[in-house]
């Protein structure tokens, strides 16, 4: 029997961004534990590379929204191939071909240990299109094959395990708040202030102007189209109501929103930042943040909005309901109900001591719940007694 500390992991994702923005600090915490660790994931950053000079990356041969099935197959072994070339002991999986092409992969290749996590449900299940329900299908009695491979799942919200978990039948199942941030980053003493101040001059923010930010990849799933209504319906009797939309573009995704739409937006008033590197100093000047989503498994973005005391208004839907105290820390809406979502951003906009009430609070659920060394020592002990 191998002795624990010469024990193999491959990390394995869809892309190496999914590596550095959720699994970075836990594959650092493996390899100081002891473990051989290695990176799996198609490489679709090469400024990405430089976070990880300390560890062996090897390029998966993927195309991330393909739904091809020729791709797909030749996807499939070469995931194949590079697990059955390295020989883990434990595989751990993040994001959904991750989760079935692995698992199916290492199941054959008899890998010792299978975990996955399920980072979100994705346009599987939110997206409503007729034309894409053969492919949903397949991926949906897929996934539920693959999960159980594995010999322990860890879901982000309870609504996901409830949907998936009665699926799995031998796998153990945890639910964990995501993988946490760094809280002394995300916070308004540590922003940077001259950019704070460029982004103020770009925007053409006044001191009476309250901003109202959404921040998100550029896809309707995501409730662009939600916040743009009840930005549109206000900007016309509040004038000092900003409304900012900070998205990465994602042209692969099925639901992306096309340029002329983003156009509209901007002739409509709404300023839209693409593909920013500094979010933190946008939600830095925000009065307000907002998440349209239809379903998450942890969104990220909240909890760092909530990190720099913003209050938040979200829908009641997967994921986002679990983040927010309602009263406390902000308000739900029903997914797509831009006209109740104007109603909450005027409540909170009139009324800047509930804003500041519910951002402090905000901060607090974050110090307690979502801090990254917290949450990466947490998965890390877990994986550790797989």
């Amino acid at each position: 029997m191998k002795d624990k500390k010469n024990k193999k992991i491959l990390f394995i994702a869809n892309t190496l961004t999914h590596h550095k923005i959720f699994n970075y600090a836990i594959i650092q915490n493996m390899a100081k534990k002891g473990f051989d660790v290695k990176i799996v994931s198609m490489i679709d950053s090469r400024k990405n590379l430089q976070r990880f000079t300390d560890f062996e990356i090897i390029n998966w041969k993927l195309d991330r929204g393909s739904t091809n099935i020729t791709k797909e197959f030749f996807a499939f072994i070469n995931i194949y191939k590079i697990i059955k070339k390295e020989k883990p002991d434990l595989i751990y999986n993040f994001t959904i071909k991750a989760n079935i092409y692995s698992s199916i992969a290492g199941k054959i290749l008899k890998v010792k240990k299978i975990i996955n996590t399920v980072t979100g449900l994705g346009y599987t299940y939110t997206d409503k299109n007729f034309s894409t329900l053969p492919i949903r299908t397949l991926i949906k009695i897929l996934w539920t094959i693959s999960l159980n491979f594995s010999d322990l799942i860890m879901f982000m919200n309870f609504t996901d395990k409830k949907i998936l978990g009665k699926y799995v039948y031998k796998a153990k199942k945890f639910v964990i708040p995501g993988h946490g941030i760094d809280e002394n980053f995300y916070s308004k003493n540590a922003a940077d202030k001259k950019q704070v101040a460029m982004i103020k001059k770009q925007l053409e923010i006044s001191p009476r102007d309250v901003i109202i930010v959404t921040v998100g990849r550029l896809i309707k799933h995501k409730g662009i189209n939600e916040f743009a209504k009840a930005a549109v319906s206000l900007m016309k009797k509040h004038r000092e109501l900003k409304f900012v939309i900070v998205g990465m573009e994602d042209r692969q995704n099925p639901t992306s929103i096309p340029d002329l739409e983003i156009e509209n937006f901007r002739n409509n008033g709404i300023k839209v930042l693409k593909n920013r590197s500094d979010v933190r100093e946008i939600l830095c000047l925000s009065d307000i943040f907002v998440l349209m989503s239809h379903m998450e498994a942890v969104p990220q973005v909240i909890i760092e909005a909530m990190s720099m005391k913003l209050p938040i208004i979200t829908t009641d839907t997967a994921g986002c309901n679990e983040r927010v105290e309602v009263n406390k820390n902000g308000y739900l809406v029903a997914v797509g109900d831009h006209k109740a979502l104007a109603k909450r951003i005027v409540k909170l906009a009139q009324n800047k001591e509930k804003r500041i009430s519910f951002g402090k609070y905000s901060r607090k659920i974050v110090e307690k719940k979502y801090s990254r060394e917290k949450m990466t020592e947490k998965i890390a002990k877990i994986i550790a007694a797989t």
